[in-house]
């Protein structure tokens, strides 16, 4: 059960997250599969049951493979990952890991470096700090996991956390 639905979420904050979110699809350099790839890995990271559902569902949907975000936990020591999508992985757990070595991060921005210039690096942190603050407000709030559906299947009134 819900603490607070999405419904009662001010419209102000919500509206802010979305303007993010927004910002963050136009994104032309980086293909959406991609970046559901690393927001089902935040979520891993982060244990919300919610977001790992709507991500799963959503890579699943741009073309991920189920064997690999399966695996995900394990991506550094798999070879199905890409390098430039380990740079992004390493990047994304140094970002959201409190016990991350400055050292840690610094040898994880190198390797993502190689991949992508500064501005696109800023962009994807921002991608990974929006995406740990929709998990921190989804598991403050209580919303149920499992019902959600990617866009194409989605009823226009269904929202988070509705059954």
């Amino acid at each position: 059960m819900s603490r607070i639905a999405f419904h009662q979420i001010l419209k102000d904050m919500l509206a802010g997250l979305m303007r993010t979110e927004d910002t963050l699809s136009q994104l032309e350099w980086i293909d959406t599969r991609t970046l559901e790839l690393v927001r089902y890995y935040i979520s891993a990271l982060n244990g919300c049951a919610y977001c790992l559902d709507m991500h799963y569902k959503e890579a699943l949907h741009h073309g991920e493979q189920p064997e690999r975000l399966h695996a995900i936990e394990h991506w550094a020591s798999l070879p199905f990952y890409s390098e430039q999508e380990q740079g992004l992985l390493r990047w994304a757990n140094v970002c959201v890991t409190k016990q991350a070595e400055d050292s840690e991060k610094q040898a994880a921005f190198r390797q993502l470096r190689e991949h992508y210039d500064e501005a696109q690096i800023a962009w994807l942190t921002l991608v990974i700090s929006q995406l740990a603050q929709w998990n921190l407000l989804v598991k403050a709030f209580g919303f149920s996991a499992g019902h959600y559906q990617p866009a194409h299947h989605q009823p226009a009134h269904h929202q988070p956390g509705q059954q």
